[in-house]
């Protein structure tokens, strides 16, 4: 729900249940991440930074 409502906000799954198939579902859901508890937290502080680095955004030139 929140996704739909907020597409531009990236969101990180941290689970301890890291299955293939969980992580396939919540990629094709739309996570910009998947992080497996035990052997990927590590990870965690630069897929935060990674995501929170401003995206440059193709702008639209009016005309006047």
């Amino acid at each position: 729900a929140v996704l739909k409502a907020a597409p531009h906000i990236p969101f990180i799954i941290l689970s301890s249940d890291a299955e293939p198939a969980y992580r396939a579902r919540y990629l094709s859901e739309g996570a910009a991440c998947f992080l497996d508890k035990h052997t990927e937290f590590n990870q965690l502080g630069d897929t935060v930074a990674r995501l929170a680095r401003p995206r440059l955004v193709p702008q639209t030139v009016s005309s006047f």
